[in-house]
């Protein structure tokens, strides 16, 4: 059993209240609460507990990385792990039926094991070079982006790794569903204002290819268009 929930299309990272608080106010519709590996499940409770009834006051989801029974103490439903954490049925175990499980996928073929396991979204990067990732071993580049899209039938892709503004036209042209955000709104002058734009952008962008006829039911790369398989259900 899958989520039912809609997949928002901009996803802001983040390991401060702050900056939550901020990207919150500029309409981010989901926070990923993400910490290093070295920090205590204790500290990452504490840290989310802060964050989820902020994002509860919005209408935003708050999704826990890595760490489902963290998710599970806080009733928010919702997590994101990594290949190296839970498998996904096994996620899906621990946080129930209708949680929100988004998976990271790299490759097509983890792509399609993930979806197969029961995957509600992919998050497929990093697209471009970032400063908490290890350049070398993890830069896919748009290529790699399209090659997963092409794998995640009738799932969404959100991309990932050192997306700016300026990145959004050609990530959902590979046929990303959204982006998620890490920099973009951490390092700006002006959070709020900063994720406002990018939900603008991600929005507009998608709005506009529609309005081309480039998507009727399909995203770019022919598949089916989570957005308008949401109008269906």
């Amino acid at each position: 059993m899958r989520a039912t929930r809609p997949i928002p299309r901009l996803h802001v990272v983040t390991d401060s209240v702050d900056i939550a608080r901020a990207a919150l106010s500029g309409g981010a519709p989901l926070i990923q609460v993400r910490v290093e590996d070295s920090v205590s499940d204790r500290a990452l409770y504490d840290l989310a507990s802060r964050i989820a009834p902020l994002c509860a006051e919005r209408g935003a989801i708050c999704v826990v990385n890595d760490r489902p029974h963290i998710a599970v103490a806080l009733r928010t439903a919702a997590v994101h792990v990594g290949a190296d954490d839970l498998p996904v049925h096994a996620t899906r175990t621990v946080l129930g039926g209708s949680g929100l499980i988004g998976a990271s996928a790299r490759t097509p073929e983890r792509a399609r094991q993930v979806i197969a396991e029961g995957a509600d979204y992919l998050g497929c990067g990093q697209v471009n070079p970032s400063f908490t990732k290890d350049v070398a071993t993890n830069v896919i580049g748009l290529g790699g982006l399209i090659a997963v899209v092409g794998a995640a039938v009738g799932v969404p892709v959100i991309a990932i790794g050192g997306l700016t503004l300026a990145d959004v036209p050609s990530v959902l042209a590979a046929g990303a569903y959204g982006i998620a955000v890490i920099g973009a709104v951490r390092d700006a002058a002006d959070p709020a204002s900063a994720t406002s734009a990018l939900l603008a952008a991600v929005t507009a962008d998608r709005r506009q290819i529609r309005d081309q006829g480039r998507i009727t039911g399909q995203d770019s790369t022919g598949n089916p268009d989570p957005a308008t398989e949401g109008t269906r259900r």
